[in-house]
């Protein structure tokens, strides 16, 4: 699913931290709108694909007993993810204008409560489902901070269907296309192994492979971390024309 984001989200910072840093708000509201636009479109497409894949479970899980509760968790967690992808363009926002500080203040909180909260159900028996739901409820109440977090430091924002701009949509598929074949390798480097164990070895099995495989993956997302950031970075500062800072 998150090859339907089609590389925008590198997109969105690429285009909107530039307007942002020209003070453009006409610019940074045609942009915006019309990002989130987008992405709902994306979301209602990743709904409608959730739902394929819970019913399709059966194809690639032999076994009986974990097809009803996988059927379940999975519709579950893609209805989370379908509903993160208009919420996207907040946290785009929010990059676009670097404030990194309020992203992982927003961040360690949901992953600190959430975790607890986690342990919690654990220790008192609940099963997966329920680990799911607290996915979600907590991956949507964060959504909902990052959304009134933009609006209220950014009052010239306005949300409209009149300020989407169709004209715009076809420059950022030709900047985010780019980053669209990349997130595809990246794919099919890191996550089609999970398929491949659950069809042939079992989907217990998974669990364990994937443990291992996340713990190499962190040195990975920490020097992704450490240098994302410099995106939005360099375009305010080629927005605004300081080269000496580039």
């Amino acid at each position: 699913y998150g090859l339907m984001d089609f590389g925008l989200t590198s997109a969105v910072q690429r285009y909107l931290s530039a307007a942002i840093g020209e003070k453009k708000h006409d610019e940074t509201n045609r942009i915006f709108n019309t990002v989130l636009g987008m992405f709902s479109i994306i979301g209602v497409l990743v709904f409608l694909l959730s739902i394929i894949t819970a019913l399709s479970v059966p194809l690639f899980v032999k076994n009986e007993a974990d097809v009803a509760i996988l059927k379940s968790v999975v519709f579950i967690l893609d209805f989370n993810f379908a509903i993160g992808f208009p919420f996207r363009a907040f946290s785009g926002f929010l990059m676009g204008d670097m404030r990194f500080d309020l992203i992982s203040i927003i961040d360690a909180a949901k992953l600190l409560i959430r975790t607890f909260v986690i342990i919690l159900l654990v220790l008192k028996g609940y099963g997966l489902i329920a680990l799911a739901v607290i996915t979600a409820v907590f991956d949507l109440s964060s959504y909902l901070v990052q959304l009134i977090c933009v609006l209220h430091m950014n009052k010239y924002l306005r949300l409209s269907v009149s300020l989407f701009d169709a004209s715009r949509v076809r420059g950022l598929f030709n900047y985010s296309i780019h980053s669209f074949f990349i997130q595809i390798t990246n794919q099919l480097k890191f996550n089609v192994d999970n398929f491949v164990i659950a069809a042939i070895v079992g989907i217990n099995m998974v669990t364990l492979y994937s443990i291992a495989a996340r713990l190499v993956s962190y040195f990975m997302d920490l020097m992704d971390r450490a240098m994302g950031m410099t995106l939005p970075i360099f375009s305010q500062y080629e927005a605004s024309g300081d080269c000496e800072s580039i």
